[in-house]
C-alpha cells in the first residue's frame, strides 16, 4: 500500500456510536490516522478491511481500491456485449434484465456512502430492539 493510495474508508469503531464515514483521497490520506496497518486484516467485495487507530480508538477501515469506479463499468460492458451476444442465441432469457440487476448491485457495492446509511440503519434497529 502507498501514500497514493485513493479511495473511500468506512470507518467503524469499537462499540455504537463510533461509527463514521470519512473520506479519503490524495497522498497524504495516511496522516489521519494514528496508526494504520498496511496488511489487510480480511477482504471487501471491492477493497479490503485494515486495522487503524485515531485518538487510542480501534478501527475497522474498509478501503475502496483505487480506479474501482471505472475497473467495474469496464467489466460490465464486456458483461453486456457477452449478454447481447448470448441473447442473439437464446431468446427466452431475457439477458436486459439480468444485466440491469446486476449492474444496479455491483454499482450498490461501489457506494460507501449509501452502505454508511444502511450501518446507521441496523445501528438504531439494533439499539430500538435492545432499548424495546
Amino acid at each position: 500500500m502507498t501514500n497514493s493510495n485513493k479511495g473511500k474508508v468506512v470507518l467503524i469503531g469499537a462499540g455504537p456510536g463510533d461509527i463514521g464515514l470519512l473520506t479519503l483521497n490524495g497522498k497524504d490520506w495516511l496522516k489521519k490516522f494514528d496508526t494504520f496497518e498496511n496488511e489487510a486484516k480480511n477482504a471487501a467485495s471491492l477493497g479490503q478491511v485494515h486495522k487503524a487507530t485515531i485518538n487510542g480508538e480501534d478501527l475497522a477501515c474498509k478501503l475502496q481500491y483505487p480506479d474501482m469506479v471505472s475497473t467495474v463499468d469496464a467489466d460490465l460492458k464486456q458483461l453486456k456485449l457477452i449478454f447481447s451476444l448470448y441473447g442473439t442465441w437464446d431468446k427466452t432469457i431475457k439477458t436486459k434484465d439480468i444485466y440491469n440487476e446486476l449492474s444496479e448491485r455491483i454499482k450498490e457495492e461501489l457506494d460507501y456512502k449509501r452502505e454508511f446509511k444502511n450501518m446507521l440503519l441496523f445501528w438504531y434497529v439494533d439499539i430500538l430492539h435492545l432499548s424495546g
